[in-house]
């Protein structure tokens, strides 16, 4: 669906948050209600490096 001009409005959720990991969708719709487009978003949590302080990889 093609926007014909006016309103855009994003709308965006996160469906289920742990403490490692979010799993999050977002649309965009016209003034009709009509979603233009939609996206979903798959994201892991981690800590924070100290400065200096390196990644430690798996080998």
């Amino acid at each position: 669906v093609q926007a014909q001009g006016g309103r855009i409005i994003a709308r965006g959720n996160c469906y289920h948050l742990s403490t490692t990991m979010a799993f999050c969708e977002a649309e965009l719709v016209d003034d009709l209600g009509r979603v233009c487009a939609k996206s979903t978003g798959t994201f892991k949590f981690f800590k924070r490096l100290k400065p200096g302080q390196q990644m430690v990889g798996d080998g």
